[in-house]
């Protein structure tokens, strides 16, 4: 918000402001009142993002690390764990979503699938068919990739920012700090070397985004309208 919205001073006269993140709410309460903040998380269609009914072993043995996005990525981290998992599994795969900027970054590298355009469909399917997303970014915010990869089933390596807290459950083990690598690479191959512990990351994760179902996310804005612009919705 610092680099992003220098001046805050428009926000003075909004009635309402939802944040997506309870540290973001935190840093808007300086400039204006708490009475009109709202937390209102990211929703996630959790009828669309489905777990693929698989054999653990299969996904695990095709071994492909996920990338999506491209906003506050941190793709030279990215690279470093890739090249350090491959070292201990030589035929992984890295899949990127929406990395077309990054391609000399990963130049000469070998096993990396470029997506430059999927469908909604297919994105579910790239999901699906991934072992772990991986997501090293640059700075804190709450991130619609890790809520999908988290609906799919998706166990997630990713750093310890206070946004990804509000939506990963409490004693999730595979966050680290930013530019990490060799913890990140240490929480990847951990997944990657135990079936018993992809399948129990698998089955929580899942469970655990269904709280940001768009059912239930509807009902938290429906009351926040009601609650602070006391404005009635049939």
């Amino acid at each position: 918000f610092e680099r992003r919205m220098p001046n805050k001073n428009h926000l003075k006269k909004l009635d309402l402001i939802t944040a997506s993140g309870k540290e973001q709410m935190e840093y808007l309460a300086q400039f204006v009142s708490r009475e009109k903040l709202a937390y209102l998380p990211l929703g996630i269609d959790t009828k669309f993002f489905i777990p693929k009914i698989k054999n653990v072993n299969e996904i695990i043995s095709h071994k492909t690390l996920l990338h999506v996005g491209t906003n506050r990525r941190d793709f030279y981290t990215l690279k470093k764990v890739f090249l350090k998992l491959k070292q201990v599994f030589p035929d992984i795969k890295l899949a990127m979503v929406g990395g077309d900027s990054a391609k000399e970054i990963f130049s000469g590298i070998d096993n990396i699938i470029f997506h430059t355009f999927l469908s909604d469909a297919d994105l579910v399917k790239v999901y699906q068919d991934a072992t772990i997303l991986l997501l090293p970014l640059l700075e804190g915010g709450s991130s619609q990739s890790l809520n999908e990869a988290m609906a799919v089933g998706l166990p997630i390596v990713t750093n310890n920012f206070p946004n990804l807290r509000n939506y990963i459950f409490k004693d999730y083990e595979f966050i680290s700090p930013s530019e990490n690598v060799e913890m990140m690479a240490e929480h990847c191959e951990k997944l990657l070397l135990d079936n018993d512990l992809w399948m129990e990351t698998s089955r929580r994760l899942r469970h655990h985004s269904l709280q940001f179902n768009f059912t239930h996310i509807k009902e938290k804005l429906i009351n926040i309208y009601k609650q602070y612009l006391n404005i009635k919705i049939l």
